[in-house]
């Protein structure tokens, strides 16, 4: 096998495997033959095409699927992904405490259900994810609910947090009464995800690491925007993601000292979001 075949089925690679067993020696053939003598790559033309056209038929069998599917799929991936950043915090906030005060400090009221409550709501996302029993969803939202609340009643607690937190978990409610259940390709963006937030905490917040932090999620959130011209879903994970990280500081922030500059960012997000649900429509199924 010479070296430009070679790479033609790596690029092949991008279509799903019951497709390369029907038409992938026909896409070779069509490469070599297209492709000029001594190049040990197709063109770039021809790669992008190849590159698109795999990701395009990947994603055409989600398309059959209703666009109230597809958004209730994505919306649970974005509030699974905004938990997840929670847990690099916690686990250091964790160890920290452990180390400095001892195993007991990690249960006291200071530390006690505030640290907790992200672990706490990924397990009943875990359980909207997984469980197909509109019984066991509710079980599991209502019980993180009540933690939530209980920390809320607390003198010293984040109302902005609370009611976000709230939201969440009653959207959790909602998409998890459904018995369509997201599919495990959002496993390896949900494990980057963990990764990138991991990166300031696990290394002390230096800049080189709070840059790589940084760059990293902006990268998420690009590849999410260049990708909306094959699946628009990804987009709407990433908007619910970061409108639920920021809607804490911007309900915190109402108050005498009100700026309506504070929602801007928000406002930008959710622009975008429109845009992507607009785009889920056009290319779902009625």
């Amino acid at each position: 096998m010479s070296t430009l075949e070679r790479r033609c089925r790596l690029l092949l690679r991008a279509y799903p495997a019951s497709y390369r067993r029907e038409r992938g020696e026909e896409i070779i053939s069509t490469l070599l033959d297209a492709t000029p003598e001594g190049r040990s790559w197709p063109s770039s033309r021809d790669v992008r095409a190849l590159v698109i056209g795999g990701l395009r038929t990947r994603a055409a069998g989600t398309r059959q699927r209703t666009p109230a599917a597809r958004l209730r799929e994505a919306v649970l991936v974005g509030i699974v992904a905004s938990l997840l950043t929670q847990i690099p915090f916690t686990v250091v906030m964790v160890v920290h405490y452990e180390q400095s005060l001892g195993t007991a400090a990690m249960f006291s009221a200071f530390v006690w259900p505030g640290y907790y409550i992200g672990p706490i709501m990924l397990a009943a996302a875990v359980l909207s994810w997984a469980s197909r029993s509109r019984l066991v969803v509710l079980a599991g939202v209502l019980a993180a609910a009540a933690v939530v609340l209980y920390d809320g009643s607390l003198p010293v607690h984040d109302i902005g947090s609370t009611v976000t937190d709230l939201i969440c978990l009653a959207t959790l409610g909602v998409v998890g009464s459904w018995r369509d259940r997201p599919s495990a390709r959002w496993l390896l963006p949900l494990g980057l995800v963990i990764v990138i937030w991991s990166l300031p905490q696990v290394h002390g917040g230096s800049h080189v690491w709070i840059a790589l932090f940084a760059g990293g999620a902006l990268a998420l959130c690009a590849l999410s925007l260049v990708y909306l011209i094959i699946d628009a879903r990804a987009a709407i994970a990433v908007t619910v993601c970061v409108l639920a990280m920021l809607l804490p500081f911007s309900l915190d922030s109402i108050g005498p000292g009100f700026s309506p500059l504070a929602g801007l960012l928000e406002l930008i997000i959710g622009t975008l979001g429109a845009g992507a649900f607009w785009r889920l429509r056009r290319e779902s199924a009625p």
